[in-house]
């Protein structure tokens, strides 16, 4: 993902962010902005 490239690795700003919200879901995505434990 470009986004990650770029630097933004911060799951829980990528899971809060609404412009991210329509690939929420996508296996990349997952993969890389997994759910923290924490929130669940």
């Amino acid at each position: 993902m470009k986004a990650w490239d770029a630097g933004f690795r911060d799951p829980d700003w990528a899971r809060r962010d609404p412009d991210l919200a329509l690939i929420h879901g996508d296996p990349e995505f997952e993969r890389l902005y997994p759910a923290s434990s924490a929130s669940e």
